[in-house]
This record gives C-alpha cells, sequence and structure tokens, in this order.
C-alpha cells in the first residue's frame, strides 16, 4: 500500500473513529512514516542526549538476517495462519512467516497497542495490520494535512544543510552523496568552518523527547519487542531457526 492508504484514509478511518483531527492525523502520519523511517541517524554523539533510532523499513535486502528478521515480520508482513487456503504458493508450499488477511498475530500485536493508547506505537500496529490485506480523503469539514515525509524530522533536528543533502539523497537516490561529501569535505569545512559529517543534533535538546519524530522513534522500538514476544509465542516457536 501506498501513502494515499496508510495516511489519507487511515486518518479518514481514525476520525470516523472518533478521535480529533490532531491525534487523527498523529496516528495517520505514524503509519504511513513506517515506510519512510528508513534511514539511522546518530544524533548528539557524546553527549547525554546521544540517541540512534531503529529503522522501520528497508529496500537493502543485503542487511544483516536478524537486522531484517526485526523489520518485516513486526512492521509489514505479519506471520498468519500457515494453513489458511491463501496462504499457499502456487507450488503449494507452505511456510509459516507467510502473512495472511486479519491473521492471530496482527489481531494480538493491534490489540496490545491500543491497550497502551499511544498514538504512534497504534498506528504502528494499524499499518501492520492493513498490510496483511495488502500485499486503499478527507473527512468532514476539516481539511487533512498534505503528507509531508520530512516534516517530524524537520521540526527535531538541527544541521540544515546536512538535512537538505539527506532529502537530496533521498529523492535522487543515485548521486553517491558520502562519495562526493568525501571528496569536498575540506572546502566545506573552509567554507562553513565546521568538520561536515553525517551525524546531526537536535533543534531543543531540552525538549526533543516531546516531539513526534522521537516518540514514533520510541513508539517502534517498544512495539517491536512487544510485537517479538507475540509472534515467539504463537509462531516462532513452531520453526527450527538459526540463531538470529
Amino acid at each position: 500500500m501506498d501513502h494515499e492508504f496508510h495516511y489519507y484514509m487511515t486518518y479518514l478511518i481514525a476520525a470516523r473513529s472518533g478521535f480529533n483531527k490532531k491525534d487523527a492525523e498523529t496516528l495517520a502520519y505514524s503509519s504511513q512514516y513506517i515506510d519512510n523511517n528508513d534511514h539511522i541517524f546518530n544524533i548528539s554523539p557524546g553527549t547525554d542526549n546521544h540517541y540512534e533510532n531503529y529503522i522501520s523499513q528497508t529496500k537493502n535486502i543485503t542487511m544483516p538476517r536478524k537486522k531484517l528478521f526485526r523489520i518485516y515480520p513486526i512492521f509489514h508482513f505479519v506471520p498468519g495462519k500457515v494453513l489458511a487456503k491463501d496462504s499457499r504458493r502456487k507450488d503449494g508450499k507452505l511456510h509459516h512467516l507467510n502473512t495472511t488477511p486479519d491473521n492471530k498475530n496482527a489481531n494480538q500485536i493491534l490489540d496490545s497497542a491500543l491497550e497502551t493508547n499511544n498514538l504512534y506505537k497504534i498506528g504502528l500496529a494499524v499499518h501492520a495490520f492493513a498490510d496483511t490485506y495488502a500485499q486503499q480523503k478527507q473527512y468532514g469539514g476539516t481539511k487533512v494535512e498534505k503528507y509531508n515525509k520530512y516534516q517530524w524530522l524537520d521540526r527535531v533536528l538541527a544541521n540544515p544543510v546536512k538535512i537538505s543533502w539527506f532529502k537530496l539523497q533521498r529523492e535522487i537516490p543515485l548521486i553517491p552523496i558520502p562519495v562526493i561529501i568525501e571528496v569536498i569535505k575540506d572546502k566545506i569545512k573552509d567554507f562553513f568552518g565546521v568538520e561536515f559529517s553525517f551525524k546531526y543534533s537536535w533543534k531543543d535538546k531540552n525538549d526533543y523527547k516531546n516531539s513526534h519524530w522521537y516518540r514514533f522513534q520510541k513508539a517502534v522500538k517498544e512495539l517491536q519487542e512487544e510485537a517479538e514476544t507475540i509472534l515467539e509465542n504463537n509462531t516462532l516457536s513452531k520453526m527450527e531457526l538459526e540463531e538470529l
């Protein structure tokens, strides 16, 4: 699914369910941002405010198996009922990690998130639940804010030059930004008077924990831990897996 469903349709459903506009937008943004949260930010290293996030999406299938395993079955392809008709491959083979619509694991992960009343965590779980069907604009008299995948990031991180480089690489991925920077970093240092690197800092080191971005990232880590327990009990314990 794309942002038309994960953001706009999720907002509509949340609003129709009784969430106010602000909360519906937070929930819907969280639901979509899973797919855009594919970069590890090293923020304020060497300080008391040092933070590194977990990614919740990746298109790099060469990543270590452990990292792939904690992303795909939890946030995108929640394992379903292995004997369900729609889980069978064309060759008739089955796999415990195949996802199926409205499955037990996805429901338990969603129930667990709903019990916390954490909008970010609910958004994460709603995305995963919707994806069990995927793999569909506005509501009432209020206009839905246009989705901007950099909105939460821009509000919390300083270093506008570095963020601009990051965005450029995301929009034109064929440009080898890190290579270019290695070539010109001495000139950047001479011009800006600072050593250029891909380390970031907070706009407000005293209030960043109240930001949408930080709360979303905190929810990613919490939901991952909770979902791993659910999957272990329902699915993974039935499989013979190498140590991940």
